[in-house]
């Protein structure tokens, strides 16, 4: 249940958050640092690294050789979990804060106090366990024929916002219009079906759910067993991630067509229950999935799609129920990725609730971090950085020797056509205004969770059709990363990443760019990527190049796929050059343009800069999440991340004194100009 952003946003870092409050080693517990596995490079590597041999650990030396051992509960912990571990202490003083006071009845502050009091009510939730969502899964439990099924998921659906079977949500279409998009059954966003141990630890944690509402042992594991069985099935016929993220596999179904796929579904009446006028087209991200899973809904598997709705319900309302569920997930987490202690049998509570508040009132929380945490002029500061960013990219497309004058002028209203939406709005949005939010009992904490869904849903309801408002596109103000929404054609720069390794307003302006900077540019990048150059200025996933353009843009992101394609990102990891093509090029479209913004500084201080590019990129994992992001991520990794993405540039050649025959040089002749 709690919200989510879909796969078509793009951001800067492009991994997976994992909710933990994490604990930074201070400089003197350095020399106590375990010989836990040390995921992205080997640290005797990190010790002699040279800027000529391998820039991305000379450059991060101290901080590497401090992390080596990953605080618990990240299986990934880099500069984005860095500055999320700090700013959740911060918002905990906060929220405790809040709590302590009496804020007025009715105020953003009082609904974010009564759901940060009734969070951690946990003796309440605890007594209540899987009770309240036990009617929803009695309906679907009861279900003996397709309709009866369709009807519980209708029930779940009128009361908390949220369905599992027919998922209609809405999605920003072409032209930024807010349309309804389409999922049906899908599998778990995980890689859990390669067998072996993760498939056993997914199993457990679906037979755990399963035993937590009520289900005698060996029922819950014939349960677990179908459940699986059914999402394996699925995921055979799932897009590969960098194929999903293309935007020629979005397709607008128009519904008459759609509504075939579901021939025992009654459409008319499904809608009007559903609040939903019929539509005249469906976003659908993943056709094939879509046919084989619609395929499904027949009676003869009316008893495999409820014990799947189940699951899903248990899965996403469990952080609502009691403190079981949430260690059910922690120990999920641990197996597949190798994290260490997190919850660990024992329960966080201030640190959970923390993340139930931000993912379920963003707007009030932003506020209130906004309201205690980001530094007078800051925002002024980047907006202006954004400015020069964009003027920068302008004079490249205008240089770029290989491309017609037809496809410079529409390259360059895409550019001007781009919104920024800097630290924080002048006003917040106010959808949750109308939101209940009871106060501390146990059962009424899932109440309360699930009225703002409701009220969520209710309000993406209402702007379907309509343009889009620039009130509700802003990213909460507290997430640490950057974000472009090819739909909308807009970056994020939420207020969190105004702050070191990224942004310090008493640094030099070098340094900000070579961090906030190149942020800002991989964002506006994702305009022109190789996905990106498939969408126009207005959202629309139009052809805007002329052919031969177009064929000399294709062959250059080829070059980049072949300039990335194996690189070593760790032990046994290497970089799969099609799955990141899209986020290397960006990054290669960025690092262009932002030296161009720097040669413009009075005082350029290029040390400072890609010093500051890689900083931005320092991080650890554990070995299971590091083959899994390179299984998974469409973008490099961090270490051939940063080091192929300098190399390609002969201003840092020049800078560090690179010499044929360093591993860090690249010849002239193999070095890719994107513009």
């Amino acid at each position: 249940m709690p919200t989510h952003r879909t796969q078509t946003s793009r951001t800067f870092a492009a991994l997976p958050l994992i909710a933990a409050l994490a604990a930074i080693l201070a400089l003197t517990s350095c020399t106590k640092a375990s010989n836990a596995a040390y995921g992205i490079i080997e640290y005797q590597t990190v010790v002699g690294a040279t800027e000529r041999g391998d820039f991305y650990s000379a450059a991060n030396r101290l901080w590497l050789s401090c992390n080596r051992r990953i605080p618990d509960g990240f299986g990934f912990y880099d500069s984005f979990r860095e500055i999320a571990a700090s700013d959740d202490k911060r918002l905990t003083d906060i929220l405790d804060g809040l709590a302590a006071k009496d804020p007025p009845e009715g105020s953003r502050d009082r609904k974010l106090s009564d759901y940060y009091r009734s969070a951690i009510d946990i003796e309440g939730r605890n007594a209540a366990g899987a009770k309240p969502v036990g009617k929803y899964l009695d309906a679907y439990e009861k279900a003996s024929s397709l309709q009866e099924l369709l009807d519980a998921d209708l029930l779940t659906f009128q009361e908390t916002g949220v369905s599992f079977l027919l998922v209609f949500e809405v999605f920003t279409n072409d032209n930024g219009m807010p349309i309804l998009g389409h999922a049906g059954p899908r599998p778990v966003p995980l890689d859990v079906f390669r067998g072996g141990t993760n498939r056993k630890a997914y199993r457990e944690y679906l037979e755990t759910i399963f035993a937590l509402s009520g289900s005698q042992p060996n029922d819950a594991r014939e349960r677990a067993g179908k459940v699986y069985a059914f999402e394996k099935d699925l995921s055979a016929y799932a897009l590969s991630q960098d194929r999903f993220i293309d935007p020629a596999n979005r397709i607008s179904y128009p519904f008459y067509l759609f509504r075939t796929l579901y021939p025992n579904v009654k459409f008319r009446e499904h809608f009007d229950r559903m609040g939903y006028t019929v539509p005249e087209y469906v976003i659908i991200q993943d056709q094939r999935l879509l046919e084989h899973a619609a395929s499904l809904f027949a009676e003869k598997n009316v008893r495999t799609l409820s014990l799947y709705a189940q699951a899903r319900l248990l899965a996403q309302a469990g952080r609502f129920l009691s403190s079981d569920f949430t260690l059910a997930d922690d120990r999920l987490a641990r197996k597949l990725f190798g994290i260490t202690q997190g919850h660990d049998g024992t329960f966080n509570l201030k640190q959970d609730a923390v993340q139930l508040a931000k993912a379920m009132l963003s707007e009030a929380v932003s506020e209130a971090y906004v309201r205690e945490c980001v530094p007078p002029g800051a925002k002024a500061d980047v907006e202006l950085m954004v400015k020069k960013v964009i003027a920068s990219y302008r004079a490249q497309i205008g240089r770029a020797s290989w491309m017609d004058d037809r496809t410079k002028e529409r390259a360059i209203a895409k550019l001007d056509r781009i919104r920024a939406f800097v630290a924080y709005p002048d006003q917040w949005p106010k959808d949750m205004d109308n939101a209940k939010i009871e106060s501390s009992e146990g059962e009424d904490f899932f109440a309360s969770s699930a009225a703002i869904m409701k009220a969520r849903n209710e309000a993406a309801r209402a702007r379907l059709g309509k343009a889009s408002d620039s009130a509700n596109e802003w990213v909460p103000a507290f997430i640490a990363n950057a974000f472009y929404q090819p739909q909308r054609n807009t970056i994020s720069i939420p207020a969190a990443m105004l702050q070191p390794p990224f942004y310090d307003a008493y640094a030099s302006e070098s340094k900000n760019l070579g961090g906030l900077g190149m942020a800002i540019a991989h964002e506006i990048s994702h305009a022109f990527d190789s996905n990106g150059a498939k969408i126009d200025e207005n959202g629309n996933t139009r052809n805007w190049w002329t052919k031969e353009d177009a064929e000399r843009f294709g062959k250059r992101c080829e070059l980049v796929r072949n300039f990335y394609d194996g690189a070593k990102a760790g032990p046994g990891v290497r970089v799969d050059g099609t799955l990141a093509r899209s986020g290397n090029v960006a990054d290669l479209m960025a690092r262009q343009c932002m030296l161009s913004v720097l040669g413009e500084c009075g005082n350029a201080d290029r040390k400072r800069f890609f010093e500051s590019f890689a900083a931005a990129f320092r991080a650890n994992a554990t070995p299971q999440m590091l083959h899994y992001l390179g299984r998974t991520d469409v973008h490099s990794l961090p270490r051939p991340r940063v080091n192929r993405c300098v190399s390609n540039f002969e201003e840092f050649q020049d800078t560090y004194g690179v010499k044929k025959g360093d591993p860090m040089y690249v010849a002239p002749e193999d070095r890719i100009s994107l513009w």
